[in-house]
């Protein structure tokens, strides 16, 4: 089976038959945690990920599957300097969202909200170019 993607439209090749398949934009935001096992000692706080990923699907329930599929798949281990093993584990899906019509080929996530006087209070809401140049060499 060959999957050909695109945003909008899928073809499925299966035995020699083709059919169209609508296809709908997902994006889901992921949680992972790095959980370093000490002998003899338990770490409550833990260094954690949120990873989005966006993906194409048939169904909710489908977009849902795929991405704790996704999740599952992300999983690893290694040692780390203090040759304890670091587990890097997939905790689950804290959100997920359908891309839908009001989304163009480049977003992949939005967030409707109300705030009180967004505009007049922007420049203690939105970061400055020098802290998100900062938040991106992290």
């Amino acid at each position: 089976m060959i999957l050909l993607t695109s945003y909008t439209e899928h073809l499925l090749f299966c035995k020699s038959k083709v059919w169209k398949v609508q296809m709908k934009r997902y994006t889901a935001l992921l949680l992972f945690q790095f959980n370093v096992v000490v002998p003899s000692k338990v770490v409550c706080r833990r260094t954690c990920e949120k990873r989005m990923i966006t993906f194409c699907a048939k169904a909710p329930t489908d977009a849902l599957r795929y991405a704790k599929k996704y999740g599952a798949e992300s999983e690893y281990s290694y040692k780390n300097h203090e040759h304890h093993t670091v587990y890097f584990q997939f905790i689950g899906v804290l959100d997920i969202l359908e891309l839908a019509i009001e989304c163009d080929k480049v977003t992949m996530w939005y967030d409707i909200v109300e705030m009180n006087n967004p505009m007049e209070r922007k420049h203690s809401i939105i970061p400055s170019d020098e802290e998100l140049y900062c938040s991106m060499n992290r």
